[in-house]
C-alpha cells in the first residue's frame, strides 16, 4: 500500500479547527449519515488553503476538547498511557 495522503510519507499536517464545529447537539452527528460530513467540509478546505491536510475537530460547546480529526484516527501518548478521544455518549438536553 502507498501513501494516502499527497505528501507521501511525511508526518501529517493537522490544523486544530478552532470556529467551526462538525457535530453538536441539535445538529449533524446524532447519526452516522453521509450528510454528517457537509459540516465539515469548508474547514477542511481551508485547512489545505493554508497547508494541511487534516481538521482536528473539537466539542462544540467548550471548544477545547479533542473529538475527532477529519479521515482519520488519532490517539495520543500520555504520561505513558494510551489515550483516544471518548466518543460523547452523552445526550443532547432536551
Amino acid at each position: 500500500m502507498g501513501a494516502y495522503y499527497a505528501r507521501g510519507f511525511d508526518p501529517v499536517r493537522i490544523l486544530v479547527e478552532e470556529t467551526y464545529v462538525r457535530a453538536a447537539c441539535g445538529g449533524t452527528g446524532e447519526a452516522k449519515t453521509g450528510g454528517n460530513y457537509a459540516a465539515s467540509l469548508l474547514a477542511a478546505k481551508k485547512a489545505k488553503e493554508k497547508g494541511f491536510d487534516q481538521v482536528l475537530w473539537l466539542d462544540a460547546e467548550h471548544r477545547r476538547f479533542v473529538e475527532e480529526v477529519g479521515t482519520m484516527n488519532i490517539f495520543f501518548v500520555l504520561r505513558g498511557e494510551l489515550v483516544t478521544p471518548r466518543s460523547p455518549g452523552r445526550s443532547c438536553p432536551e
